[in-house]
């Protein structure tokens, strides 16, 4: 039952954002399973992030999901 509540949610989730949806989600599955985040950079090195580390800013930079969906 919560397992199928959360797959939802990231589904939900994912829809609502804009161009570079796989980067921006990845990029906040790493930021939601590191101990600690000094630097956009060291994102890159989570397993969970399987991008080089320039794509983390490109994918900020493409993806402005609107405010309200998310919200």
């Amino acid at each position: 039952m919560m397992l199928t509540q959360l797959e939802k949610f990231r589904q939900a989730l994912y829809d609502c954002l804009g161009k570079a949806k796989d980067a921006v989600f990845e990029l906040m599955d790493a930021v939601l399973t590191s101990p600690s985040t000094p630097s956009f950079v060291s994102l890159s090195q989570s397993p969970v992030f399987r991008r080089q580390w320039s794509s983390i800013y490109a994918a900020l930079h493409d993806s402005r999901p609107p405010r309200t969906p998310i919200q």
